[in-house]
């Protein structure tokens, strides 16, 4: 007979949780001082306060640490939605934009990504995250005769185009400015019913 410890393995997921974020904001912090590409496991580990061993044991490569950081993101678009299910007077689709508004929030380090080797891996993972968390809410099948998953890439695609535009070009409009502007440009192209539960309002 098997006895299973429920208590010890919560306690074993705690401390699991707890490197990969230590792991997570140790690769911010150097970010933020130094360029990407000159970062290697070895400072990163040492910033987070752990051994090269126990870096490994979660995750590959440095690359693999950035795009599973992004996974953060998630309590953010479902705050999001959270919150624009209860006000549906914001304009906006299932959570997009506190996803702004975070992103707006964390300017200095996709500024400090750009022209490094992380920066398209961090906005691929932000793409995936926005995907994954809008797939769990749509529906299975053709809509208007068009794929699901087509769907679903034009909206992460541009949804990724604006963002880039703002932080880049126009960081000084508002985050509900911007993300009116994304409902424009996709309001008529995702099919209606698309989502199962559709509290969308785009903007006029």
């Amino acid at each position: 007979m098997t006895f299973h410890d429920n208590g010890a393995t919560m306690a074993i997921d705690r401390r699991v949780q707890r490197t990969r974020q230590a792991l997570y904001d140790a690769v911010v912090r150097l970010i933020l001082v130094q360029p990407y590409d000159d970062i290697c496991v070895h400072d990163i580990a040492a910033e987070a306060g752990v051994g090269r061993s126990t870096f490994y044991a979660h995750f590959g490569s440095k690359d693999e640490l950035v795009a599973c950081s992004l996974e953060r993101l998630r309590p953010v678009l479902q705050g999001g939605r959270a919150a624009q299910l209860e006000q549906p007077r914001i304009e906006s689709c299932q959570g997009t934009l506190a996803l702004l508004r975070h992103m707006h929030g964390h300017r200095a380090l996709l500024t400090a990504l750009e022209g490094t080797a992380g920066h398209p891996i961090v906005l691929a993972a932000i793409r995936e995250e926005l995907a994954r968390f809008l797939g769990v809410f749509a529906r299975p099948g053709l809509h208007r005769g068009m794929p699901r998953k087509l769907i679903l890439d034009f909206i992460t695609g541009t949804f990724m185009s604006v963002a880039t535009w703002w932080l880049t070009e126009r960081p000084e409009i508002s985050a509900e400015e911007v993300d009116a502007m994304f409902h424009r440009l996709v309001g008529g192209g995702i099919p209606d019913g698309f989502f199962v539960e559709d509290a969308r309002r785009f903007a006029a």
